[in-house]
């Protein structure tokens, strides 16, 4: 029992780091427009269902909108609740974090980009609080991690 819970625990840990790293790679320092943020919501039966934008939980129930078809620039969008006992919470809210830390870091490259180009002081500021921000999120989404994901023989 202890060998499956060791192996379940480097499974999961090993794929957080690797949304990390996939999320990580999105930061466009080009983009011109904001993307809307794809959030992944992770089920108890270990699939996933991606939600256009946050999700909100509402009593018993969590609300999101489902993007439909192919295109991820004007997707058409599905309202969708299911039951939240349904929802690995765990995973889904340490996976919501990191995608606002790379929201916040790609919002920091474009005040910065900005400010580069107007020499505004006000927005390099901006930049380094949003800089700022998007690393205090990271580092403390992975402190939840490691904390949620500690094996019981190291609590």
């Amino acid at each position: 029992m202890r060998t499956v819970s060791r192996v379940r625990w480097r499974s999961t840990w090993g794929a957080f780091a690797l949304c990390g790293l996939l999320l990580g790679l999105h930061v466009d320092a080009g983009a011109e427009t904001l993307e809307a943020v794809l959030y992944r919501i992770f089920l108890s039966d270990g699939s996933t269902i991606v939600s256009y934008g946050e999700y909100s939980r509402v009593g018993d129930q969590v609300v999101f909108s489902m993007p439909l078809g192919a295109g991820i620039a004007d997707p058409g969008l599905q309202l969708v609740s299911i039951p939240s006992t349904t929802v690995n919470w765990m995973l889904t809210e340490r996976y919501a974090d990191l995608a606002r830390a790379v929201q916040l870091a790609r919002t920091s490259v474009t005040f910065r980009q900005d400010a580069v180009q107007s020499g505004n002081m006000d927005t390099a500021w901006d930049a380094s609080a949003a800089a700022s921000g998007a690393l205090m999120l990271f580092a403390q989404a992975q402190t939840d991690l490691e904390r949620q994901l500690r094996t019981p023989e190291s609590r």
